[in-house]
């Protein structure tokens, strides 16, 4: 099993064999999605890359740690990334192109008043041409 150890790496291998997106739930995998693999509380998602390369996952990131109690097919669709769950996130940002950087926030925060303050914001913003979402 190929091995990555960095964020942009694991995206950039990802990129490579996904044409869709990136799943975590290997219920909801369409063919060319990649699907990240990791252990949860309940339940191990490795024990399922074979089912998601049989639903057309295009690429399978597992957590590399403890992979040897899967029975996991040597395919390079199949890489291990030592630290997925923790990394997930930073591998989803670099695969998506940092998303956030788009994003215009602004934040409402403290004890009173934030659902008012959210509402004349919206209200502002609206009157200003720049379409609000709802808070």
């Amino acid at each position: 099993m190929q091995e990555l150890h960095a964020p942009a790496a694991a995206a950039a291998w990802l990129r490579g064999h996904v044409t869709g997106t990136l799943r975590s739930d290997s219920r909801t995998v369409a063919p060319g999605d990649g699907f990240l693999a990791w252990p949860g509380a309940a339940h191990d998602a490795r024990a399922h890359v074979g089912g998601a390369l049989a639903q057309g996952a295009a690429a399978c990131l597992v957590e590399r740690d403890g992979a040897d109690r899967f029975a996991l097919p040597d395919d390079p669709r199949v890489a291990g990334y030592t630290g997925l769950r923790t990394a997930s996130a930073l591998v989803a940002c670099a695969f998506f192109d940092d998303p956030s950087h788009a994003l215009r926030v602004i934040a409402v925060t403290g004890t009173n008043g934030k659902t008012s303050t959210a509402w004349w914001l919206a209200q502002a913003l609206s009157s200003a041409r720049i379409d609000p979402p709802l808070p």
